[in-house]
């Protein structure tokens, strides 16, 4: 991973999954949620977990949305695929993305930035969170 340093506002975005998001913040750039990780889209028995933390993520930038607040994208590197590795963030509160996603229960700390390795049981309680 080599640095990068971005503090931008989010102008618009595109959930990938839950863990990752085309963010638009002056250009158009994958953002990778840094220090979590959240069920596949494209792993086989994932795929209706990923959808419920998927939905979650487009749920916390909805209601940010809604509630007119700011929404920020720090990046402080640049990671596999090209993407950048950060968090989203609303300064009015300093809630976060991943500090949501945590709480929201579909996601797991991944502080190494290697793949959680999912049980069936923690995949069939995510998809239990659908909202």
């Amino acid at each position: 991973m080599s640095d990068a340093h971005i503090d931008a506002p989010l102008v618009d975005s595109r959930v990938i999954d839950g863990d990752t998001i085309d963010a638009a913040i002056g250009l158009r750039l994958p953002i990778r949620i840094e220090g979590i990780d959240t069920p596949e889209l494209r792993v086989a028995g994932q795929l209706a977990a990923a959808l419920v933390a998927q939905s979650h993520t487009r749920i916390w930038i909805q209601q940010a949305r809604h509630n007119q607040q700011t929404i920020m994208a720090r990046a402080t590197a640049l990671g596999q695929y090209g993407r950048l590795v950060g968090d989203l963030y609303l300064p009015a509160t300093g809630e976060t993305l991943s500090g949501y996603l945590l709480a929201a229960g579909v996601a797991v700390k991944s502080e190494d930035g290697r793949r959680h390795q999912w049980t069936d049981e923690e995949l069939r309680r995510i998809e239990r969170l659908a909202p």
